[in-house]
């Protein structure tokens, strides 16, 4: 006789394996999208979470009943073993993978780029129009792309025919950054900028006065006099290429990239003489990323 065909089986997923890899695949892709993309990042997490807890609590019954039938040793009746590994295994990985996502997408990427403060061209300004002389202005622009913070600048002036030796600037130079140091251990707010923003400007007004006056500005011995006040006929002779304007500036500043543990230096020396839209260097003009607090 022929043995008889055996009938043919036909396993159908259950409702509970349909759940749980709904779960696991829909829910979890979905809050590992929001995490991914930094779009709500705690609403991803709570999905992923929620998705993982749901298929643990469909299998908590019968992982009791596993751990139940290994530690008495009873008959273990329920979900075949590799669905329960599977499943809980799924649920597991997802939380972890979802908690490292976040832990990731939380800390906070530093800014790029920088702040650099150039100073432009001197301008002639008088006020009002008809006054008999007037000052000069320096714009200090931020030309960087993150805002310049906590910006202390030293500047002076000068206006002269004859000129300056490099040597007798350079001193110069030396004594605004012992008077910068001084300044920043004993007065903090003095000649400070809360903040220049990109393509932004502090407009200074030039004083010609020593750098050792400014200390004593500082702690109000001192009073603030100095100012270069030009009449129209001596700044035409600027103009011409007969006198040339100095001018001569420390400053230290902090961007977002750099603050706390760091900042900028820079000091620079420069002198305008008939062309104003060009500029010479007096210096070692520089700008130098400090380390260390202020």
């Amino acid at each position: 006789m022929k043995p008889k065909p055996q009938p043919t089986k036909h396993v159908l997923l259950n409702t509970r394996v349909v759940a749980a890899l709904g779960l696991i695949g829909l829910g979890g892709t979905l809050g590992l999208t929001l995490l991914t993309a930094r779009i709500l990042p705690y609403v991803g997490f709570g999905v992923a979470a929620i998705c993982a807890a749901g298929v643990i609590w469909m299998y908590a019954g019968h992982l009791k009943r596993a751990y139940q039938a290994i530690s008495r040793r009873t008959p273990y009746r329920g979900p075949p073993p590799r669905e329960l590994l599977i499943a809980t295994g799924a649920a597991v990985f997802l939380l972890v993978l979802a908690s490292w996502v976040l832990s990731i997408v939380l800390v906070k990427e530093p800014p790029s780029g920088r702040a650099i403060l150039e100073p432009g061209i001197p301008t002639f300004v008088k006020l009002p129009s008809d006054a008999p002389d007037g000052f000069v202005n320096i714009e200090l622009r931020n030309t960087g792309q993150l805002d310049a913070e906590r910006v202390r600048v030293l500047m002076i002036g000068h206006v002269s025919a004859d000129g300056f030796t490099l040597d007798a600037l350079a001193k110069e130079m030396d004594g605004l950054a012992n008077a910068m140091e001084l300044i920043e251990r004993t007065n903090p707010k003095f000649g400070l900028h809360a903040q220049i923003r990109p393509n932004s400007s502090a407009v200074i007004t030039l004083e010609d006065i020593p750098p050792d006056r400014f200390p004593k500005i500082a702690d109000g011995s001192a009073k603030p006099q100095g100012t270069i006040m030009l009449s129209d006929k001596q700044w035409s002779e600027f103009q011409i290429g007969r006198a040339a304007i100095y001018v001569l500036f420390f400053a230290k500043y902090e961007d977002e990239a750099h603050s706390g543990n760091s900042y900028w230096s820079t000091r620079q020396c420069m002198y305008f003489k008939g062309a104003v839209t060009f500029r010479h260097n007096c210096d070692s003009n520089r700008i130098e990323l400090k380390s260390g607090k202020r």
